[in-house]
């Protein structure tokens, strides 16, 4: 838990100031609350003096969040042989706090300056609790997106299944899809499927990237 993460990081203080007086100790600590990073990152010392501890706060979903963004931004996809019209669009397959913090990245930095917005596909389960709490967490981001949920009613995406906003048929106006979930063999299954249905409605040869977030379980 936090607590006890913070408790080690307060004996690890304390053992460094009665042993350790002259040795500069940076403390990297996982923190479950949002929140708690925050305040911690603002209310660190300024510097880092001979005989210092630096305690860096982070949270793994949230640096997860970021890589997935800095090694696939949708920008990059955006253009050259993945464009079949004027319109960008993306596609987030599955919902947990990861694709929460995903969105967050392309809502800050995917930004156009003519005030175009991100077309976003958001498929996942129970997608309308979904988009509730994104105007909660992120009430201002329908001036950078333009997020259609998709309930996700056939994990096989099946072209026969009764697909909401004529989905299937602007499956291939896609440019980049990402995937997130809770259990590797379902998200592996998801993907390959989705893949699929790419194929069957290209109707054309065209590279569309489809990335995966899988997440690491605590005991696992």
């Amino acid at each position: 838990s936090d607590a006890d993460n913070l408790a080690v990081v307060d004996l690890l203080k304390e053992i460094k100031r009665h042993r350790f007086q002259r040795v500069r100790l940076r403390i990297l600590v996982q923190l479950n609350n949002m929140k708690s990073v925050a305040i911690l990152k603002d209310y660190q010392p300024p510097g880092n003096q001979q005989g210092s501890a630096h305690v860096l706060p982070f949270n793994e979903k949230q640096l997860a969040a970021q890589q997935i963004y800095d090694l696939n931004p949708p920008y990059r996809y955006l253009q050259g042989d993945t464009r079949v019209n004027k319109e960008e669009s993306i596609c987030i397959i599955g919902y947990n706090e990861t694709a929460l913090l995903f969105l967050r990245e392309v809502t800050v930095l995917n930004q156009y300056p003519d005030n175009r917005r991100l077309k976003v596909y958001l498929v996942a389960t129970d997608v309308q609790s979904v988009i509730e709490q994104l105007k909660i967490h992120y009430p201002f981001k329908e001036q950078f997106l333009d997020i259609v949920p998709i309930e996700l009613i056939d994990a096989t995406f099946s072209p026969d299944s009764a697909w909401s906003s004529g989905f299937i048929q602007q499956v291939k106006t896609i440019d980049a899809v990402y995937c997130f979930g809770n259990e590797d063999s379902e998200l592996f299954m998801l993907a390959q499927r989705f893949h699929q249905l790419l194929w069957l409605t290209m109707q054309q040869i065209r590279r569309v990237r489809v990335a995966q977030h899988l997440a690491q379980r605590a005991g696992e």
